[in-house]
């Protein structure tokens, strides 16, 4: 990717009306960025939120460092707007969503006293 071009990142080991949501409203937008989509796991099975993070970190080791990547959860996710420069963070800043509630199967957190304290692994 360029240095205009954003990584676009899902999980999604089967398809789905809501990758295909996601994927249109990606080409639906006038970005500020070239999106380039990557849908990771597809057909090789749902075992937990683990596995989805080490799929993504070993995927996110084979890009430039220099490289934004937005990470979207492939089924519940859409793009409402057209990704702008200012959206992005400075470089080496990760930013994470994040719920009032732990994921059934696994918890990263809670990360603050804030009530949104638990990591959300659908959106970083």
């Amino acid at each position: 990717p360029n240095s205009r071009t954003v990584a676009v990142a899902t999980v999604a080991t089967a398809p789905a009306p809501g990758l295909g949501r996601l994927i249109s409203s990606l080409a639906a937008r006038d970005h500020e960025y070239a999106l380039k989509l990557y849908v990771l796991g597809l057909g090789l099975g749902f075992p937990g939120t683990v596995l989805k993070l080490r799929w993504t970190a070993a995927w996110v080791a084979t890009l430039p460092s220099s490289t934004p990547v937005l990470f979207a959860d492939a089924y519940d996710t859409y793009v409402q707007r057209p990704l702008r420069v200012s959206d992005l963070p400075p470089p080496g800043v990760v930013l994470f969503g994040a719920d009032r509630a732990c994921a059934p199967e696994t918890c990263a957190g809670p990360v603050s006293r804030n009530p949104r304290r638990f990591l959300n692994a659908g959106t970083y």
